[in-house]
């Protein structure tokens, strides 16, 4: 299988994204690789795209979205042969998205808290470009400086997983890794394993896992540099896939790797450097003295969820970790940012606009039509200083969600619980909220 060939062109771009997350556990056996996210392949004879558009090419659907900064086009089912491209994801520069489909206009959905730091990362980084394979099309608006071909790669692959993820409404951890290493054979001091999961878009985490049951014990991530995706490009698009033990790479390309010696140093180099300087997003137990009075103490099965830039506190199972995505987030989940396996919370705070908890929540529907999520009215932060809340229940996404939004310091508050129809939902939800405080904002 050769690279997707790539044209650049002068008219104006869109473009779309695809994100996943797996954190593999400690020698565990790597998991099947997802085919409705693997590329599609190229033929050697392919050329590159002219400024005209393919004759195959459909017209473009209306859009809803004031700017359109991205464009997918696939085939209609994901993965699939066929070359139509009428199936596919667009965002405009804020995250706001529409899935498009084969002979049916747009439809907004809900991208994600998890996926728009991902998003804004891409248009800091890439300039713009347009790629083309047999089976899909990307058209992308960056801001970046970036034109290599292995970011534009990247960015296929980032909204392939996006695009099928969303249309499916559920998640594919599986199809987002590209590599799973153990860069170091044996476990440290404490009994650790130190694990290197490195993501088909461009993204790494280096972990350390309990070596007997595999549990995450905390993680370390950041975007590859050049080199580094030069490198992983190379193993993923020219050469087969690759399995020694427990550590894989899921190449796609036909040729072995020739020196697979060489991986291994790449490997303990890059995780090496994450766990010197990458951003931490795999939160610690938060230190009880900086906890705000007005924070609740943990009891038994229970950890305290601490967040001081965005001014609000609250009790979380002790099963599940806190991380850090990105500055002004934070996600609960059980191991792993994509564990889908258990309730999760994902939190994400923006600019009110002027505007209250009430017409922030007419504000979201309006942009929801034809679906009718049940709406109720809460208070919130105890009885010392209540605030008005509004929730949502059974929001279409990913999976179906509860949305609690509240705005607090001229900011507005989104809470996402997922998914709603969990028979465990209920148990998740109730004491997290009953212990939300807020604080004024550091």
């Amino acid at each position: 299988m050769h690279p997707p060939r790539l044209s650049r062109r002068t008219g104006p771009l869109v473009s779309l994204i695809a994100l996943g997350l797996l954190s593999s556990g400690c020698r565990t056996t790597p998991p099947e690789p997802d085919l409705a996210t693997a590329p599609a392949e190229v033929p050697a004879s392919a050329t590159l795209a002219t400024d005209a558009p393919a004759a195959d090419e459909p017209a473009p659907a209306s859009s809803e979205l004031d700017e359109l900064a991205l464009e997918y086009r696939g085939p209609r089912e994901p993965g699939g042969a066929d070359t139509e491209r009428c199936t596919g994801l667009r965002l405009d520069p804020s995250g706001r998205a529409e899935l498009t489909a084969c002979d049916a206009p747009p439809t907004p959905t809900d991208l994600g808290a998890a996926a728009v730091p991902e998003w804004q990362a891409f248009q800091a980084r890439l300039s713009r470009f347009e790629l083309e394979t047999a089976t899909e099309g990307l058209r992308f608006e960056g801001q970046g400086p970036a034109t290599g071909e292995p970011w534009q790669r990247a960015l296929l692959a980032w909204a392939r997983l996006r695009h099928a993820e969303l249309a499916s409404g559920r998640a594919s951890a599986s199809g987002a890794t590209a590599m799973s290493w153990f860069p170091e054979a044996e476990p440290d001091a404490s009994g650790a394993c130190a694990h290197l999961t490195v993501l088909a878009y461009g993204y790494a985490y280096a972990e350390r896992r309990d070596c007997e049951s595999g549990a995450l014990l905390d993680s370390l991530g950041d975007w590859l540099s050049d080199a580094e995706l030069a490198q992983l490009d190379v193993w993923l698009y020219d050469h087969a896939a690759y399995q020694a033990d427990s550590n894989t790479i899921d190449g796609r390309g036909d040729a072995p790797i020739a020196e697979p010696e060489a991986i291994e140093p790449w490997a303990l180099a890059l995780h090496t450097r994450l766990r010197a300087g990458g951003e931490p997003i795999a939160a610690g137990a938060p230190d009880a003295d900086a906890a705000p009075e007005a924070c609740p103490t943990p009891s038994e099965g229970q950890r305290l969820l601490l967040a001081p830039e965005l001014g609000l506190c609250a009790l979380v199972p002790a099963s599940h970790t806190v991380f850090t995505p990105s500055p002004g987030s934070r996600v609960v989940a059980k191991d792993s940012l994509l564990d889908v396996s258990a309730p999760r919370l994902a939190i994400s705070v923006g600019p009110a606009m002027g505007l209250d908890v009430e017409q922030a929540a007419d504000a979201y529907l309006a942009e929801m039509a034809g679906f009718e999520p049940s709406r109720s009215n809460l208070t919130l932060n105890g009885s010392e200083d209540p605030i008005p809340a509004v929730l949502l229940d059974g929001v279409p996404g990913q999976d179906l969600y509860r949305l609690l939004l509240f705005v607090h310091a001229d900011q507005r508050y989104e809470l996402r619980f997922s998914p709603a129809d969990d028979p465990a939902i209920d148990a998740f939800y109730d004491p997290i909220v009953a212990s939300l405080r807020l604080f004024p904002v550091d």
